[in-house]
């Protein structure tokens, strides 16, 4: 599946289902008025009038017409605004719990293990993983964006599932988040609730006419009650066929996004036969699965109508789709927990055989693999897969092991600002600065850390600057995204504080490093939506609109790992593959070193992001032509060409 054109897909959606929506909620418009009319014709009828089209004022149909579309309107928001939390929300309205590592249980620490190599090998947020205790194996991905994403799974699915077949689970629920399904899945929740509204109000107003029976308007409120309530329910009728057939088809793309994940379809079908096999299924007792019924893997409700109100395919379908070959016969679940020492959460301290850190290539070899990388955006493959497995054993167990708690994570973000991680090809200063000034800035920033950190985060920091010298090149963007679950754990009172720190870091550095400014705009990129909500950024902006921006963010990928003189070709190169497509643009010359602040590439990357899929696109494979001009691509490069991919919403996996 073409990550680019399924965002585009995505948001087709989306204005589709709206226009679907704005119809139904005409049609609650003029059923209402109808039915008020009704109403007033009776009570005109027991006072002895007639009642009569011509006598009602037009204000009177206006004024319902608006109070339809308040109800609906305010009841969608408000109950989009209580799952403004994010997944988060979602999976404790769930009863669902957190699970952290290191909680001794086996079936825990192996989805929290397959988790992590799936959100490495695409290159996103390692997402927060909840626990629902149900028998029944299911599972979900709920959220508005990868930033603020949660995965859910059931106490059946971690214990009755065998590691490839969780594997096939969870890379399907990542398919959910890649290609933004979840956003989908919230709205479709708001927009139902806010015509459910309707029928409830209905309910109130039978109910009150029914303490008020003696009125002499008594009859008429009863019948609008009862109108509206068959209103609210023949909405929600409809909602939830509109909700049923989008879901079933986001189902079979989910299913061929994990086969292409895993680069098997055994995992995935294999979870599908148990389900059908297991005697509790995937039919979920908790009373709010039926609000999240789409957004779970397999069906978790029993409905009226099955073949109209079931969110899934019918499992045989789609059993016979991974596996045309499929016998009909389900498994019975008799895998028994897995032992290994990955399963325990052990870390793995072997050596990988890594490709040396510099990468000579022909431009032509080295074109082709950015075009591949960028094909397997929102969708790698299982070589990716492995490639994650690899990286995650070699990362040093003291890094690992802060990145998994919340005191850790932010001692380690602390320690990728600093400037005892610059990497010296990765800088923007005209003239490196010596090692006295690096030590008096590395100085300045671990006093101020000492004094301003929470308490035990500092010698939590102390420590992994002395295991500094184990972190392999390239590793670094990893850690990130594994650290950006626990720092999800924060109160608002210390992310406040964690941001404050981040700053401060960046302001007493002796050098202009990029890389340092990357991570510190990453992590903020995926926090505040979960603790500021921010304000929506502006979307479907094009590249001529971007130009500056482009331009300012080419020129940081130029200077880095270029030689001087090499630089400004770098940038030509990559001006030049962006602009052919840009007629009636000239195309700009590289900016010089000293306009390249914070500031300008803090603007930059807050326009791109804006930026349609398709531009995205087109933008990152002219990065991509800009990193590799020399003909060799560094761990250092590669990893900061997936930053951008990250920063820009199209996380993609590692070129080699």
């Amino acid at each position: 599946m073409d990550f680019f054109q399924a965002q585009d897909t995505a948001r087709r959606k989306t204005g589709r289902l709206v226009v679907l929506f704005a119809l139904a909620v005409i049609s609650l418009i003029v059923i209402t008025n109808v039915l008020v009319l009704v109403t007033l014709g009776m009570a005109s009828a027991e006072t002895g009038g007639a009642p009569a089209l011509a006598d009602v004022e037009p204000a009177v149909f206006v004024a319902i017409s608006l109070a339809v579309i308040t109800v609906v309107g305010f009841g969608s928001l408000y109950k989009t605004a209580t799952l403004r939390g994010g997944g988060a929300r979602v999976a404790e309205s769930l009863g669902a719990r957190l699970l952290v590592p290191g909680s001794g249980d086996i079936d825990e620490q192996r989805v929290l293990n397959v988790v992590e190599e799936m959100a490495i090998a695409s290159s996103t947020p390692v997402p927060p993983v909840y626990l629902m205790e149900e028998d029944a194996i299911n599972a979900f991905a709920a959220g508005f964006s990868p930033s603020d994403a949660v995965i859910g799974v059931t106490r059946g699915a971690i214990g009755k599932l065998s590691r490839e077949e969780l594997q096939g689970v969870i890379a399907h629920e990542f398919s959910h988040i890649l290609h933004g399904d979840m956003r989908l899945n919230i709205r479709l929740i708001g927009l139902l609730h806010g015509i459910l509204v309707l029928g409830m109000m209905g309910y109130y107003l039978m109910r009150s006419a029914a303490i008020s029976r003696r009125g002499k308007n008594g009859n008429g409120l009863v019948f609008l009650g009862l109108g509206l309530i068959v209103i609210g329910a023949a909405g929600t009728f409809f909602g939830n066929l509109i909700k049923a057939a989008v879901s079933r088809q986001r189902e079979y793309l989910a299913d061929a996004s994990a086969v292409q994940f895993t680069r098997s379809a055994d995992g995935i079908a294999g979870a599908l036969k148990r389900i059908g096999g297991d005697a509790s299924g995937s039919q979920l007792s908790n009373p709010g699965a039926r609000e999240i019924s789409h957004a779970l893997f397999s069906q978790g409700v029993s409905t009226s109508f099955s073949a109209l109100f079931a969110t899934h395919p019918p499992l045989p379908q789609r059993i016979q789709r991974l596996q045309p070959q499929w016998d009909g016969e389900f498994s019975q679940p008799t895998s028994s927990p897995d032992t290994s020492a990955e399963a325990r959460g052990e870390t793995n301290e072997r050596q990988s055989n890594t490709a040396p850190d510099a990468r000579q290539r022909s431009a032509t070899v080295l074109e082709v693999a950015a075009v591949a990388a960028l094909q397997r955006a929102g969708a790698p493959d299982s070589a990716d897969l492995q490639q994650a497995i690899r990286v995650r054993d070699r990362l040093p167990a003291a890094f690992i092991n802060a990145a998994h708690e919340p005191h850790g994570a932010r001692a380690l973000i602390y320690f990728l600002l600093l400037d005892t991680t610059t990497a010296g090809d990765l800088s923007l200063a005209a003239g490196k600065p010596d090692d006295n000034q690096l030590d008096a800035a590395r100085t300045a920033q671990c006093k101020y850390l000492e004094a301003n950190a929470d308490a035990g985060v500092y010698p939590e920091l102390s420590r992994l600057v002395a295991d500094s010298s184990r972190l392999s090149a390239g590793d670094r963007l990893a850690l990130v995204n594994i650290s950006l679950s626990a720092l999800h754990q924060l109160s608002p009172a210390q992310y406040t504080m964690f941001e404050r720190n981040m700053r401060a870091i960046l302001d007493r550095s002796a050098d202009i490093a990029p890389m340092s400014w990357l991570y510190h705009y990453l992590v903020l990129k995926h926090l505040r939506p979960v603790f500021d909500h921010p304000a929506r950024s502006t979307r479907g902006r094009r590249l001529t609109q971007c130009k500056q921006a482009c331009t300012v963010t080419l020129s940081v990928m130029a200077y880095l790992g270029q030689a001087e003189a090499a630089a400004a070709d770098a940038f030509d190169s990559a001006a030049h593959r962006l602009y052919a497509q840009l007629p009636g643009l000239a195309k700009p010359a590289i900016m010089p070193r000293a306009e390249l602040d914070r500031v300008a590439l803090t603007s930059a990357f807050d326009a791109l992001q804006g930026l349609t899929a398709s531009d995205k696109q087109a933008f990152l494979l002219a990065a991509a032509a800009c990193m590799q001009s020399d003909g060799q691509v560094t761990a250092a490069e590669q990893e900061l060409f997936q930053t951008f991919a990250e920063i820009l919403d199209c996380p993609t996996p590692a070129l080699f």
